[in-house]
């Protein structure tokens, strides 16, 4: 049985060195063949949101997998908010 993604898997796999438009494309594509994986994808990033937004420095570190540089966890809960905006843009828009 395949384990949960974590929002480590999410910004150094989908992310990394690209364009978090890239990797919301990317993950709604996956997604629409797995609806558990999009349901994984919403609460990593919403659960990566309100953690940057209560000072976990964990949060940090998986967005800085992506290649991004973040430098604290209220920034880090901003690009997990745009990546949950951006993707849930793309699986709203799928046919």
């Amino acid at each position: 049985m395949p384990y949960p993604a974590t929002l480590e898997d999410i910004f150094g796999a989908f992310v990394n060195q690209g364009t978090l438009e890239e990797a919301a494309l990317c993950m709604a594509e996956l997604a629409e063949e797995d609806p558990v994986f999009a349901k994984e994808i919403v609460t990593c990033l919403i659960t990566g949101a309100e953690q940057g937004t209560g000072g976990d420095q964990s949060v940090v570190i998986a967005v800085n997998r992506s290649g991004y540089r973040v430098s604290s966890p209220i920034e880090a809960a901003q690009y997990c908010l745009k990546l949950l905006e951006l993707f849930q843009g793309k699986i709203n828009a799928a046919p």
